[in-house]
Protein backbone atom coordinates (compact mmCIF):
# COMPACT_ATOMS: atom_id res chain seq x y z
CA UNK A 1 0.00 0.00 0.00
CA UNK A 2 1.33 3.44 -0.96
CA UNK A 3 0.85 5.99 1.76
CA UNK A 4 0.48 9.69 0.98
CA UNK A 5 3.73 10.41 2.82
CA UNK A 6 5.59 8.41 0.16
CA UNK A 7 4.60 10.88 -2.57
CA UNK A 8 7.55 13.12 -3.57
CA UNK A 9 5.53 16.35 -3.43
CA UNK A 10 3.91 15.66 -0.02
CA UNK A 11 5.16 16.20 3.48
CA UNK A 12 3.84 14.89 6.77
CA UNK A 13 2.48 16.81 9.72
CA UNK A 14 1.62 14.93 12.91
CA UNK A 15 -0.05 17.82 14.72
CA UNK A 16 -3.66 17.33 13.51
CA UNK A 17 -5.95 14.49 14.67
CA UNK A 18 -7.26 12.30 11.87
CA UNK A 19 -10.55 10.56 11.22
CA UNK A 20 -10.98 7.09 12.72
CA UNK A 21 -10.06 4.26 10.38
CA UNK A 22 -12.63 1.65 9.28
CA UNK A 23 -12.85 -1.46 11.49
CA UNK A 24 -11.24 -3.67 8.84
CA UNK A 25 -8.20 -1.42 8.48
CA UNK A 26 -5.85 -0.96 11.42
CA UNK A 27 -5.53 2.67 12.46
CA UNK A 28 -2.09 4.20 11.86
CA UNK A 29 0.08 5.07 14.80
CA UNK A 30 -0.09 8.74 13.95
CA UNK A 31 -2.20 10.88 11.69
CA UNK A 32 -0.68 12.36 8.59
CA UNK A 33 -1.78 15.47 6.73
CA UNK A 34 -0.94 15.73 3.07
CA UNK A 35 0.23 19.20 2.14
CA UNK A 36 1.36 20.57 -1.17
CA UNK A 37 4.89 21.74 -1.57
CA UNK A 38 3.77 25.38 -1.41
CA UNK A 39 2.54 24.80 2.14
CA UNK A 40 -0.66 26.77 1.47
CA UNK A 41 -3.23 23.96 1.33
CA UNK A 42 -3.78 21.14 3.81
CA UNK A 43 -5.72 17.97 3.06
CA UNK A 44 -6.30 14.93 5.27
CA UNK A 45 -4.99 11.53 4.25
CA UNK A 46 -8.24 10.18 2.76
CA UNK A 47 -8.34 13.23 0.45
CA UNK A 48 -4.88 12.86 -1.05
CA UNK A 49 -6.46 12.33 -4.49
CA UNK A 50 -7.82 15.89 -4.33
CA UNK A 51 -4.35 17.11 -3.48
CA UNK A 52 -2.95 15.27 -6.49
CA UNK A 53 -5.56 16.84 -8.80
CA UNK A 54 -4.84 20.28 -7.38
CA UNK A 55 -1.12 19.75 -7.87
CA UNK A 56 -1.78 18.82 -11.50
CA UNK A 57 -3.77 22.04 -11.95
CA UNK A 58 -0.92 24.10 -10.50
CA UNK A 59 1.60 22.26 -12.67
CA UNK A 60 -0.36 23.27 -15.77
CA UNK A 61 0.00 26.87 -14.74
CA UNK A 62 -3.50 27.72 -13.52
CA UNK A 63 -3.51 30.35 -10.74
CA UNK A 64 -4.19 28.91 -7.31
CA UNK A 65 -6.89 31.48 -6.69
CA UNK A 66 -8.89 30.03 -9.59
CA UNK A 67 -8.18 26.34 -9.13
CA UNK A 68 -11.46 25.64 -7.33
CA UNK A 69 -14.68 24.94 -9.17
CA UNK A 70 -16.28 28.00 -7.58
CA UNK A 71 -13.58 30.24 -8.97
CA UNK A 72 -13.90 28.66 -12.39
CA UNK A 73 -17.66 29.16 -12.35
CA UNK A 74 -17.33 32.82 -11.37
CA UNK A 75 -14.63 33.25 -14.00
CA UNK A 76 -16.81 31.76 -16.76
CA UNK A 77 -19.61 34.11 -15.80
CA UNK A 78 -17.31 37.11 -16.13
CA UNK A 79 -15.60 36.14 -19.37
CA UNK A 80 -17.09 35.04 -22.67
CA UNK A 81 -14.96 33.56 -25.45
CA UNK A 82 -15.21 35.15 -28.86
CA UNK A 83 -16.72 33.18 -31.69
CA UNK A 84 -14.87 32.88 -34.99
CA UNK A 85 -16.93 35.63 -36.72
CA UNK A 86 -16.29 37.93 -33.76
CA UNK A 87 -12.56 37.25 -33.95
CA UNK A 88 -12.54 38.05 -37.64
CA UNK A 89 -14.56 41.20 -37.00
CA UNK A 90 -11.95 42.62 -34.60
CA UNK A 91 -9.30 43.56 -37.24
CA UNK A 92 -12.06 44.82 -39.56
CA UNK A 93 -13.18 47.25 -36.85
CA UNK A 94 -9.60 48.47 -36.41
CA UNK A 95 -9.21 49.10 -40.14
CA UNK A 96 -12.49 51.05 -40.25
CA UNK A 97 -11.43 53.18 -37.27
CA UNK A 98 -8.06 53.99 -38.84
CA UNK A 99 -9.81 54.81 -42.10
CA UNK A 100 -12.03 57.33 -40.29
CA UNK A 101 -9.13 58.81 -38.32
CA UNK A 102 -6.54 59.19 -41.06
CA UNK A 103 -7.20 57.70 -44.48
CA UNK A 104 -10.54 59.33 -45.27
CA UNK A 105 -9.42 62.89 -44.41
CA UNK A 106 -6.20 62.36 -46.35
CA UNK A 107 -8.17 61.14 -49.36
CA UNK A 108 -10.52 64.12 -49.26
CA UNK A 109 -7.53 66.49 -49.24
CA UNK A 110 -5.93 64.76 -52.24
CA UNK A 111 -6.39 65.81 -55.84
CA UNK A 112 -8.46 64.21 -57.21
CA UNK A 113 -10.45 63.43 -54.10
CA UNK A 114 -10.65 59.82 -53.01
CA UNK A 115 -12.22 57.89 -50.17
CA UNK A 116 -8.79 56.65 -49.08
CA UNK A 117 -5.58 58.60 -48.79
CA UNK A 118 -3.42 55.63 -49.69
CA UNK A 119 0.23 56.31 -48.97
CA UNK A 120 -0.23 60.08 -48.65
CA UNK A 121 0.47 59.80 -44.90
CA UNK A 122 3.45 57.50 -45.29
CA UNK A 123 3.70 54.68 -42.78
CA UNK A 124 1.48 56.38 -40.17
CA UNK A 125 -1.71 54.34 -40.83
CA UNK A 126 0.27 51.09 -40.63
CA UNK A 127 1.82 52.20 -37.34
CA UNK A 128 -1.65 52.84 -35.92
CA UNK A 129 -2.80 49.42 -37.10
CA UNK A 130 0.15 47.73 -35.39
CA UNK A 131 -0.33 49.75 -32.20
CA UNK A 132 -3.97 48.84 -31.71
CA UNK A 133 -3.45 45.26 -32.92
CA UNK A 134 -0.75 44.33 -30.41
CA UNK A 135 -2.70 45.89 -27.56
CA UNK A 136 -6.19 44.48 -28.19
CA UNK A 137 -6.29 41.61 -30.68
CA UNK A 138 -4.16 39.02 -28.79
CA UNK A 139 -6.05 39.68 -25.54
CA UNK A 140 -9.46 39.49 -27.24
CA UNK A 141 -8.63 36.32 -29.17
CA UNK A 142 -7.13 34.54 -26.18
CA UNK A 143 -9.41 35.64 -23.33
CA UNK A 144 -12.56 36.86 -25.06
CA UNK A 145 -14.53 39.79 -23.73
CA UNK A 146 -16.34 40.59 -20.54
CA UNK A 147 -19.90 39.32 -20.61
CA UNK A 148 -21.06 40.92 -17.35
CA UNK A 149 -18.45 43.30 -15.93
CA UNK A 150 -18.93 44.11 -12.24
CA UNK A 151 -20.05 47.59 -11.31
CA UNK A 152 -16.75 48.39 -9.60
CA UNK A 153 -14.72 47.72 -12.73
CA UNK A 154 -16.95 48.99 -15.55
CA UNK A 155 -14.96 51.92 -16.91
CA UNK A 156 -14.65 53.72 -13.56
CA UNK A 157 -14.45 57.46 -13.15
CA UNK A 158 -15.93 58.51 -16.49
CA UNK A 159 -19.43 58.89 -17.79
CA UNK A 160 -20.32 57.72 -21.25
CA UNK A 161 -20.70 61.33 -22.32
CA UNK A 162 -17.13 62.06 -21.18
CA UNK A 163 -15.77 59.09 -23.09
CA UNK A 164 -17.78 59.99 -26.20
CA UNK A 165 -16.51 63.58 -26.04
CA UNK A 166 -12.94 62.35 -25.75
CA UNK A 167 -13.36 60.09 -28.79
CA UNK A 168 -14.89 62.98 -30.72
CA UNK A 169 -11.86 65.16 -29.92
CA UNK A 170 -9.54 62.37 -31.05
CA UNK A 171 -11.44 62.06 -34.33
CA UNK A 172 -11.51 65.81 -35.00
CA UNK A 173 -7.84 66.26 -34.14
CA UNK A 174 -6.66 63.44 -36.40
CA UNK A 175 -8.98 64.35 -39.27
CA UNK A 176 -7.92 68.01 -39.20
CA UNK A 177 -4.25 67.12 -39.00
CA UNK A 178 -4.42 64.55 -41.82
CA UNK A 179 -6.32 66.94 -44.09
CA UNK A 180 -3.88 69.82 -43.59
CA UNK A 181 -0.88 67.49 -43.88
CA UNK A 182 -1.79 66.26 -47.35
CA UNK A 183 -2.62 69.81 -48.47
CA UNK A 184 0.93 71.04 -47.89
CA UNK A 185 3.59 68.77 -46.38
CA UNK A 186 7.24 69.59 -45.97
CA UNK A 187 9.75 66.98 -44.86
CA UNK A 188 11.56 68.06 -41.73
CA UNK A 189 14.72 66.67 -40.14
CA UNK A 190 12.97 65.70 -36.90
CA UNK A 191 10.35 63.50 -38.59
CA UNK A 192 12.53 60.49 -37.81
CA UNK A 193 12.53 61.39 -34.11
CA UNK A 194 8.73 61.56 -34.10
CA UNK A 195 8.58 58.17 -35.81
CA UNK A 196 10.80 56.79 -33.04
CA UNK A 197 8.34 58.20 -30.48
CA UNK A 198 5.47 56.36 -32.17
CA UNK A 199 7.45 53.12 -32.31
CA UNK A 200 8.23 53.44 -28.59
CA UNK A 201 4.47 53.76 -27.99
CA UNK A 202 3.92 50.49 -29.87
CA UNK A 203 6.55 48.69 -27.79
CA UNK A 204 5.17 50.13 -24.54
CA UNK A 205 1.57 49.10 -25.17
CA UNK A 206 2.66 45.63 -26.30
CA UNK A 207 4.67 45.07 -23.11
CA UNK A 208 1.89 46.41 -20.89
CA UNK A 209 -0.74 44.21 -22.58
CA UNK A 210 1.50 41.14 -22.29
CA UNK A 211 2.09 41.67 -18.57
CA UNK A 212 -1.59 42.38 -17.87
CA UNK A 213 -2.95 39.35 -19.74
CA UNK A 214 -6.67 38.96 -19.17
CA UNK A 215 -6.72 41.87 -16.71
CA UNK A 216 -6.30 44.30 -19.61
CA UNK A 217 -8.95 47.03 -19.53
CA UNK A 218 -10.70 45.86 -16.34
CA UNK A 219 -10.08 45.68 -12.60
CA UNK A 220 -11.20 42.31 -11.26
CA UNK A 221 -11.32 41.56 -7.56
CA UNK A 222 -9.59 38.19 -8.04
CA UNK A 223 -6.81 39.56 -10.23
CA UNK A 224 -3.18 39.77 -9.26
CA UNK A 225 -1.61 43.18 -8.93
CA UNK A 226 0.77 43.61 -11.87
CA UNK A 227 3.98 45.41 -10.92
CA UNK A 228 6.44 44.04 -13.48
CA UNK A 229 7.66 45.22 -16.85
CA UNK A 230 6.64 48.79 -17.78
CA UNK A 231 4.69 49.04 -14.51
CA UNK A 232 8.02 49.54 -12.76
CA UNK A 233 8.32 52.82 -14.68
CA UNK A 234 4.78 54.26 -14.40
CA UNK A 235 1.52 53.00 -12.92
CA UNK A 236 -0.46 53.52 -16.14
CA UNK A 237 1.82 52.66 -19.07
CA UNK A 238 -1.04 52.00 -21.51
CA UNK A 239 -2.32 55.55 -21.12
CA UNK A 240 1.24 56.80 -21.59
CA UNK A 241 1.53 54.81 -24.82
CA UNK A 242 -1.63 56.49 -26.16
CA UNK A 243 -0.21 59.91 -25.39
CA UNK A 244 3.08 59.07 -27.08
CA UNK A 245 1.29 57.78 -30.17
CA UNK A 246 -1.01 60.79 -30.48
CA UNK A 247 1.70 63.35 -29.77
CA UNK A 248 4.15 61.76 -32.19
CA UNK A 249 1.49 61.54 -34.88
CA UNK A 250 0.00 65.03 -34.64
CA UNK A 251 3.40 66.71 -34.47
CA UNK A 252 4.45 64.66 -37.49
CA UNK A 253 1.32 65.89 -39.29
CA UNK A 254 2.39 69.47 -38.50
CA UNK A 255 -0.87 70.46 -36.85
CA UNK A 256 -0.38 72.62 -33.76
CA UNK A 257 -4.12 73.24 -33.34
CA UNK A 258 -4.91 69.51 -33.36
CA UNK A 259 -2.19 68.88 -30.81
CA UNK A 260 -3.65 71.50 -28.46
CA UNK A 261 -7.19 70.11 -28.85
CA UNK A 262 -6.10 66.56 -28.09
CA UNK A 263 -3.85 67.62 -25.20
CA UNK A 264 -6.74 69.47 -23.55
CA UNK A 265 -9.15 66.56 -24.06
CA UNK A 266 -6.65 64.02 -22.71
CA UNK A 267 -5.89 66.18 -19.67
CA UNK A 268 -9.57 66.44 -18.72
CA UNK A 269 -10.35 62.78 -19.44
CA UNK A 270 -7.38 61.16 -17.71
CA UNK A 271 -7.47 63.54 -14.73
CA UNK A 272 -10.85 61.98 -13.90
CA UNK A 273 -10.19 58.44 -15.01
CA UNK A 274 -6.86 57.74 -13.32
CA UNK A 275 -7.78 58.74 -9.72
CA UNK A 276 -11.02 56.76 -9.94
CA UNK A 277 -9.19 53.65 -11.15
CA UNK A 278 -6.55 53.97 -8.45
CA UNK A 279 -9.22 54.22 -5.77
CA UNK A 280 -10.67 50.90 -6.95
CA UNK A 281 -7.21 49.35 -6.95
CA UNK A 282 -6.59 50.64 -3.44
CA UNK A 283 -9.84 49.09 -2.21
CA UNK A 284 -9.02 45.82 -3.97
CA UNK A 285 -5.37 45.33 -3.03
CA UNK A 286 -4.98 47.48 0.09
CA UNK A 287 -1.44 47.58 1.42
CA UNK A 288 -0.02 45.96 -1.71
CA UNK A 289 -1.30 48.88 -3.78
CA UNK A 290 0.16 51.41 -1.31
CA UNK A 291 3.52 49.66 -1.50
CA UNK A 292 3.35 49.70 -5.29
CA UNK A 293 2.62 53.45 -5.27
CA UNK A 294 5.65 53.96 -3.06
CA UNK A 295 7.96 51.97 -5.34
CA UNK A 296 6.44 53.50 -8.53
CA UNK A 297 5.49 57.10 -7.68
CA UNK A 298 4.82 58.23 -11.27
CA UNK A 299 1.26 57.82 -12.46
CA UNK A 300 1.68 58.72 -16.11
CA UNK A 301 4.86 60.72 -16.74
CA UNK A 302 8.11 59.83 -14.95
CA UNK A 303 9.33 62.64 -12.65
CA UNK A 304 6.35 64.83 -13.63
CA UNK A 305 3.01 63.19 -12.79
Amino acid sequence: MILPSMLPWARADFSTPCLPAPPSVPAPAACKDVRLGSGRHSLTAPDWRHAFRRKAIEFRGAPRSRASTTGQREDSERWRALSLPEKLLQPVQLVVAIWLLLLLPAGLASSPRRICGGFALGSLPFEYLIFFSVGTLPRAWRYGRYAKPPDSSAKPGTRRSDFALFLLCVLIAHATAAFSFVSGHQIRPWDGILRAVRLSAIVLTALAAWHLGRNYDRVAASSELVTTGPYKLVRHPIYLSYLLLFAGSLLYLQSFLSSVILLAAATVFYSRRIPAEEEILRQTFGERWDAFCTSTPARLLPLLY
